[in-house]
């Protein structure tokens, strides 16, 4: 099999969205998590009004991948079929799930919100990047203690050692009460430079860049 490599890869944290080493947008310290998602939404230039109906998570995911895959640009030479989303986080969707359960609890004004609810699973931001970006093969989203670059790697070079896909979008995506944090790559078959080459390593090298 010929080498994978990165073709993009982004990070989003509370300060700013960095994609390729490269500063897309910065955000205020005072600002909430619902502000900056919000202005970084805006930043973008899309109009997809289902944006403010998400959650955090699937706000966060959903603009990482945007930029990721630069508007759907870097699907056009694969059908659907060939393309496959691999995410990854701690807490799985536990954000909304204390919200929803808050909203159980509340005795005097008892009213579960369906709007939440349909939130309460960590693979919905990974069908919400889905349905934006066309993906119809593999979908899987894994949850481990912190974050861990072999499995995404292993899991990953599978599906292509079993033509599963040509490309894969992959990485960690999460929100958790007010702060967020996400960094997702776009791999492929192709030459590459050594900075680029799918690797535990490289993959270990760039988490780093996206820590606070």
């Amino acid at each position: 099999m010929s080498e994978l490599n990165i073709r993009n890869w982004v990070y989003i944290n509370d300060q700013e969205a960095v994609m390729n080493d490269e500063q897309q947008f910065s955000f205020k310290k005072e600002d909430t998590a619902d502000q900056k998602l919000e202005q970084l939404y805006r930043s973008l230039g899309v109009a997809y009004p289902k944006f403010f109906k998400m959650d955090a998570q699937s706000k966060l995911g959903w603009a990482s991948a945007e930029y990721l895959c630069e508007g759907g640009k870097v699907f056009a030479t694969n059908a659907p079929e060939e393309r496959a989303l691999v995410l990854s986080n701690q807490k799985s969707s536990l954000d909304t799930d204390e919200q929803y359960q808050q909203s159980l609890n509340n005795q005097e004004e008892f009213l579960p919100s369906p709007s939440v609810f349909v939130y309460t699973l960590a693979n919905i931001v990974a069908g919400e990047i889905c349905i934006r970006h066309g993906i119809k093969g593999e979908n899987n989203f894994l949850i481990s203690e912190r974050f861990d670059a072999e499995a995404l790697v292993n899991y990953t070079r599978i599906l292509f050692e079993e033509e599963l896909c040509k490309q894969c979008l992959l990485g960690w995506v999460e929100a958790y009460r007010g702060r967020f944090k996400s960094i997702l790559w776009l791999v492929e078959k192709g030459e590459s430079t050594d900075d680029r080459l799918f690797t535990v390593k490289n993959l270990n090298q760039l988490y780093q860049k996206s820590e606070l």
